[in-house]
């Protein structure tokens, strides 16, 4: 018992300081397998009007420019929203917050609000190859996987852990 314990407490140790340093996974097995970080995410090729989805998050954005963005805080508090997208350039888009149609609970606390940006391109998820819309801010760039955050469009492009659970 106090072997599994220790087991335990030094992949956790091993864990937080693979987190500082590089990415770690733990086998099955219990042995700590290391792996390189993400570097860059590279630019994917594909079309932005699809049902979107990540954790506590709904998007969908139509031919014409216009969609609708649901964004949960938790189980009872979220927004919808009315969009509009714009294409940038041949890699990323802007989308725009319109105006709010719907609020439950305490919805996003204020982080919303009627023309709320995001600059949004495509990228190659490092896990499984699948095109993700990632969000980013600002001059964040698009290819850094440790901004912002990423979008999966299942029935089109597939799932990817980036998009959370």
């Amino acid at each position: 018992m106090f072997a599994n314990r220790a087991r335990g407490a030094l992949l956790a140790v091993a864990a937080v300081a693979g987190a500082l340093i590089t990415t770690t996974a733990v086998q099955a097995d219990n042995t700590v397998v290391w792996a390189d970080p993400i570097g860059t995410l590279p630019a994917a090729s594909g079309t932005y009007d699809h049902r979107w989805q990540g954790h506590d998050r709904t998007m969908s954005l139509y031919y014409d420019g216009l969609g609708t963005m649901t964004m949960y805080d938790g189980a009872v508090d979220s927004e919808q929203w009315n969009v509009k997208w714009l294409r940038n350039d041949d890699t990323s888009v802007t989308i725009t917050l319109q105006d709010r149609t719907a609020i439950t609970g305490n919805g996003m606390g204020g982080a919303l609000s009627t023309g709320t940006a995001w600059k949004a391109g495509l990228v190659v998820a490092p896990d499984n190859q699948t095109t993700v819309l990632h969000f980013t801010r600002g001059t964040q760039a698009m290819s850094d996987p440790n901004v912002g955050y990423f979008w999966c469009a299942p029935d089109t492009y597939g799932n990817s852990g980036l998009c959370g659970a």
